[in-house]
């Protein structure tokens, strides 16, 4: 599929790559283009976390020295948003990271970059 309108895109397609002028600007190999998640490689994705009970602040405060963690905000009384930079890899990580902290976690969601704030970042708008 071949579409300008990005918000289709991440809706129906699971591999992308984005082009410009001829020039392949998001792939993974030549023959592995890159998955939507994958595009976020490297750049802000916030994981949603909901435990059991509250987070104690020890908790809190191990969570967030966890390599990579930009921020760690409480979203509700059993939900954490933890933000950082990285991929599926480093989403894995970190994860078992926080499990390691003995947060009881319940479920997790991840919000990675949309397709169209990545298309703005790797094209620049002008001349267009």
């Amino acid at each position: 599929m071949s579409s300008h309108l990005q918000n289709e895109v991440q809706t129906v397609c699971d591999k992308v790559a984005i082009i410009d002028r001829g020039v392949l600007l998001a792939y993974h190999s030549v023959q592995n283009y890159d998955s939507v998640q994958n595009l976020s490689e490297g750049r802000e994705v916030t994981m949603n976390i909901n435990t059991l009970e509250p987070v104690a602040p020890a908790e809190f405060t191990a969570i967030r020295s966890l390599k990579g963690v930009s921020s760690v905000k409480r979203v509700e009384a059993l939900t954490l948003a933890v933000s950082f930079s990285g991929g599926p890899k480093r989403q894995s990580e970190l994860l078992r990271a926080i499990l390691d902290t003995r947060v009881s976690v319940v479920s997790y969601n991840a919000q990675h970059a949309a397709i169209e704030e990545l298309y703005l970042h790797l094209i620049p708008a002008e001349g267009y």
